[in-house]
């Protein structure tokens, strides 16, 4: 019974690594080159998916992030940082692809439009949150339970822990 669930993950890592190199295999020897661009091109095979990819990552963090707030359980905020942290992968991939077509394209490798000012404002944006998480609550809770065992003395005890400490200075 144990040794199910373990066939499934390397069947299912073989299977996607098989996926990635055939298809990448056939945007480099299948797909025909540009005549206007050139091979440059064959990067938006890496781009549009890249970007597509990017953007359903990050409404896996608000979603994510949402369902933390509403419900407090630590699945959700983990599944919000691995899906930043996917997110910062992607939007890499997206910048700099759209800046290898784009310097063949234009000339020069940006330009401060709207759509790669957002990217870049995207990427920045979860670089920081990635950046920013362990300085966090989560940082604060780890150190909570040293203090919860803390009481306030009540009147009773600090007098009675007073005079012990007079009786042991006169003594």
């Amino acid at each position: 019974m144990e040794s199910a669930p373990r066939r499934v993950p390397a069947t299912f890592w073989l299977t996607t690594l098989l996926l990635v190199g055939v298809g990448v295999a056939l945007s480099i020897f299948y797909a025909p080159i540009d005549t206007t661009m050139g091979p440059v091109q064959k990067a938006f095979f890496l781009h549009l998916p890249a970007a597509m990819n990017t953007f359903f990552a990050s409404t896996v963090v608000c979603l994510a992030s949402i369902a933390y707030i509403w419900q407090r359980r630590p699945l959700w905020d983990d599944l919000a940082e691995a899906a930043a942290r996917v997110t910062v992968i992607y939007c890499t991939a997206v910048l700099l692809t759209g800046m290898l077509w784009a310097h063949n394209a234009w000339g020069h490798w940006w330009s401060w439009s709207p759509r790669l000012t957002f990217s870049l404002a995207l990427w920045i944006l979860y670089v920081a949150y990635l950046c920013i998480r362990p300085c966090s609550w989560h940082a604060l809770v780890s150190w909570r339970p040293l203090t919860r065992h803390w009481r306030p003395a009540s009147s009773s005890s600090s007098s009675s822990s007073r005079r012990r400490l007079a009786g042991a200075a006169l003594a």
